[in-house]
């Protein structure tokens, strides 16, 4: 069986590695499985779906940019991302993510490394905690999204969604080029 990989998406108040995290997703895939041709949807895999205590991170930082921006998104999507309901401490959300990922073995990927893994890996430090991947395994699917074309809806900013949404362009991009293993 293969290893697992793992897609992450962040919701975030701003764009810089210390940006307040509002909530985090994480994805156990396949990445050489066709899950539409198989008709596996998103809730038959195992997910993470954390909403982070705003509150509780006091040395991170807001955008008002980014609010704005927010404020102008699907209502729904604001309703969920922003939902007082079921939030849990920074430092417990970042405990999760790590037991999650915790030696799954495979590689894990973000809509652009420089963003989900960098503001991950900047939280970790922050908590004086190691993330739960070492450096070789960050992969970023915008990378790969851009070697294909690929049909894919757009970003709902709902990261479950959209870390689905990205495990089906890795499918179909991989696929696309012909790819069946990584070599390492």
């Amino acid at each position: 069986m293969p290893t697992t990989d793992i897609m992450i998406d962040l919701e975030t108040l701003g764009t810089t590695p210390d940006s307040v995290i509002v909530s985090i997703a994480a994805v156990k895939f396949d990445p050489f499985e066709d899950y539409q041709e198989r008709g596996v949807t998103s809730d038959q895999l195992p997910t993470l779906n954390i909403l982070v205590d705003i509150d509780s991170q006091t040395d991170r930082r807001v955008d008002d940019n980014t609010v704005t921006w927010w404020s102008q998104q699907d209502p729904l999507v604001q309703e969920t991302v922003f939902s007082p309901i079921g939030r849990v401490s920074f430092a417990d959300a970042l405990d999760q993510l790590h037991r999650f990922i915790w030696n799954t073995g495979g590689r894990v990927w973000a809509q652009g490394t420089q963003f989900d893994i960098a503001m991950l890996e900047h939280a970790y430090r922050s908590v004086n905690r190691a993330y739960p991947w070492q450096y070789s395994q960050a992969r970023d699917s915008r990378t790969l999204l851009d070697l294909v074309a690929v049909n894919l809806p757009k970003a709902t900013h709902d990261a479950v969604a959209d870390c689905w949404r990205q495990i089906i362009g890795v499918q179909q991009a991989l696929a696309t080029l012909g790819i069946q293993r990584f070599v390492r």
